[in-house]
C-alpha cells in the first residue's frame, strides 16, 4: 500500500501542462503474413489512446495469384470515407486519402471490415495512416 500512496503523492506533485501537443503522424497496420489468409470478418483495433486526431489515409496491397479482398475501415461503426471500399488486389503499396467521417475523439474505437475475398489473398496490408494528438 505505501508504494501506491507514493506514486499518487508524486503525481499530484507535477505540474499541468498547459502548452498543447503537436500533432503526430501514427500508423495503424492490420498484417497478414504469408502463411495467413485473409478471411472475411471484423478486426477490432482497440481503443484509440489519443485525445484525438484524423484519419488522413490508408494504404494497402495484398500478394497471392490473383487474390483480392474489399477492406472498409470504421470509427465506432462509421465508415471513413475514402477508406470505406478499398478493393485490395495489387502488390504494389496503394494510398488512398480519408475524405470524411475520419475524426475521432479519446476512447473512440477503430476497426476494418474484410469482405469479398478471393483466391486466398496473403502477405498482406492495410495500414491507417493518422494525425493524433494527445491532448
Amino acid at each position: 500500500m505505501k508504494h501506491f500512496l507514493l506514486a499518487i503523492a508524486l503525481l499530484l506533485a507535477v505540474p499541468a501542462f498547459a502548452g498543447t501537443v503537436a500533432p503526430t503522424t501514427q500508423t495503424i497496420t492490420l498484417a497478414w503474413d504469408s502463411n495467413t489468409a485473409v478471411v472475411a470478418g471484423t478486426t477490432p483495433l482497440g481503443v484509440l489512446p489519443w485525445a484525438k486526431g484524423t484519419v488522413v489515409s490508408c494504404t494497402y496491397y495484398t500478394g497471392g495469384s490473383s487474390a483480392s479482398f474489399t477492406a472498409q475501415v470504421r470509427i465506432g461503426s462509421t465508415p471513413v470515407t475514402g477508406c470505406d471500399a478499398m478493393a485490395v488486389s495489387s502488390p504494389s503499396p496503394t494510398t488512398v486519402a480519408a475524405t470524411a467521417n475520419n475524426t475521432f475523439a479519446a476512447g473512440s474505437t477503430m476497426s476494418v471490415v474484410v469482405s469479398g475475398v478471393g483466391n486466398a489473398p496473403n502477405t498482406a496490408i492495410v495500414q491507417i495512416n493518422i494525425q493524433a494528438t494527445a491532448n
